[in-house]
């Protein structure tokens, strides 16, 4: 249900975007914005399962925990490096051959969506935790938050109509996506407390946990 949910969105942020204004252009550079910001978050996707196999092996969960601080960290500053460098002129204009309207449009969109790839490695450590410990009604809750943002945003933009349908449509996922993270983060709060507990202390939480 989780993918499908998720790529249920790509189609209404298309159909919002082509009632705002510049529909055509931004129509033609969202899938420019989409497809280079999750070649960056694609970094974290396959960190998913990596939690899931290692989070139960003594000091993996602290482990585990700093490594996602700093692959956030360097995944994030990786993609501004490509923001504030001419690196993202040469994507932009040369390798996808962007005319210079659609190539400011993209750019000002991949601002907006700059903090995704950091976000995607802190969603896969707190999916992985919940999935450890087989809680997945967390992560449905999360998908169905993030498209009732997305389309809260969507609507908002289609019914002002004083902005680029485009910037909607970054504002929308980007707004979602870390609203999401967050409520992961509340959800699995209780299970990651169990396991950076101490091995003596960890059966007494998870006990707890049982009876709650």
């Amino acid at each position: 249900m989780t993918p499908f949910l998720l790529i249920a969105a790509q189609p209404i942020i298309s159909t919002a975007m082509s009632r705002m204004n510049q529909p055509l252009d931004s129509l033609a550079a969202w899938p420019v914005v989409a497809g280079l910001t999750f070649t960056f978050r694609s970094l974290g996707v396959a960190f998913n399962e990596v939690v899931i196999s290692l989070i139960a092996r003594g000091e993996s969960a602290k482990l585990l925990a700093r490594f996602t601080r700093r692959a956030s960290i360097i995944v994030s500053l990786a993609f501004l490096l490509l923001l504030i460098t001419p690196l993202h002129e040469f994507l932009l204009e040369t390798a996808f051959a962007l005319p210079h309207g659609l190539h400011e449009l993209c750019h000002v969109g991949l601002w907006i969506c700059c903090l995704l790839p950091g976000l995607n490695f802190y969603q896969s450590w707190y999916m992985g935790v919940l999935l450890s410990k087989k809680k997945t009604m967390p992560i449905v809750e999360s998908v169905v938050l993030f498209l009732l943002v997305a389309a809260g945003v969507l609507s908002w933009g289609v019914m002002i109509d004083n902005e680029i349908g485009l910037y909607y449509g970054a504002a929308a996922y980007a707004s979602a996506m870390a609203l999401r993270t967050l409520w992961l983060q509340l959800r699995s709060r209780s299970v990651r407390k169990a396991f950076q507990a101490q091995p003596e202390e960890a059966t007494q939480v998870f006990n707890q946990l049982a009876a709650n």
